[in-house]
């Protein structure tokens, strides 16, 4: 998973660089986006922190939450592909 944050930054990365060379009308529905991706990828890091930290304890409920970050993030990923390819 610590694989996959670091493609997912780098995708973010390539978004931000794309964001100046999009039509002006989308820029603000990209940034928001991509503010969308770093705050679910934050989450993510945080929740894989807690769990590397996590000795015992609520194990099954931790890898759970840690999933469903994983999910969302992925869901926002396409969501912004998907905005992306609109303009390319």
């Amino acid at each position: 998973m610590v694989r996959d944050l670091k493609e997912w930054s780098a995708t973010i990365e390539e978004y931000e660089g794309r964001v100046s060379r999009s039509p002006v009308g989308l820029q603000t529905e990209y940034e928001q986006r991509i503010r969308n991706l770093k705050e679910k990828r934050d989450l993510l890091s945080s929740k894989l922190q807690e769990l590397r930290e996590s000795a015992s304890g609520d194990f099954t409920a931790l890898e759970a939450s840690v999933e469903t970050a994983k999910h969302e993030l992925k869901a926002a990923f396409d969501l912004a592909r998907d905005t992306m390819k609109k303009a390319a």
